[in-house]
């Protein structure tokens, strides 16, 4: 048991971002990867401790509305049972925990029902080494969306795996 906690050590550094195209990508290259969406998976602070903040910052409207409506009708109910008012703010707190969360996946949920695509997945110790690592692997696709690999031979061979399945690797 602690030997796993002490290797867990090491990767407390590790980020975990996925990467999402809009609907419509830009025919240049260049373009594309400036349109690009980088979401880090993990737990969001200001999620936790101020929602309606969190979700104002990010322009989620929806989100916040469905937040407010969730919270106002959770409390509303806990307060109409008689249950005392400590309980009601150990519950929200609960329930921000919860957003704090699930805050990425509130982001991805939104870019997909917008049409976004999500294209891949990258580790690393930061924000800046994802996007590079992502970049490096991106740059290297082909026009026809097939990842270029690299053969035991040297030479370079289409891989016909997706993009998608391509970035699955990059964490290795």
């Amino acid at each position: 048991m602690i030997g796993l906690l002490y290797r867990l050590k090491d990767n407390r550094d590790v980020d975990v971002f996925t990467v999402h195209e809009r609907p419509d990508p830009a025919t240049d290259r260049i373009q594309r990867a400036t349109d690009l969406v980088l979401i880090r998976d993990g737990f969001s602070w200001l999620a936790a401790l101020l929602p309606p903040v969190y979700f104002l910052t990010r322009g989620r409207w929806v989100a916040l509305a469905i937040y407010l409506a969730a919270i106002s009708a959770l409390a509303g109910l806990m307060i109409l049972a008689g249950t005392h008012a400590d309980w009601v703010t150990v519950i929200v707190m609960a329930f921000n925990a919860i957003v704090g969360f699930e805050a990425a996946n509130i982001e991805r949920a939104t870019l997909a029902l917008k049409g976004w695509k999500e294209i891949g997945t990258v580790t690393g110790k930061n924000r800046a080494e994802c996007e590079r690592r992502f970049f490096e692997r991106w740059m290297s696709a082909t026009d026809d969306g097939a990842v270029a690999t690299t053969s035991a031979d040297g030479g370079a061979e289409p891989h016909i795996h997706s993009l998608w399945r391509g970035f699955a690797g990059l964490g290795a």
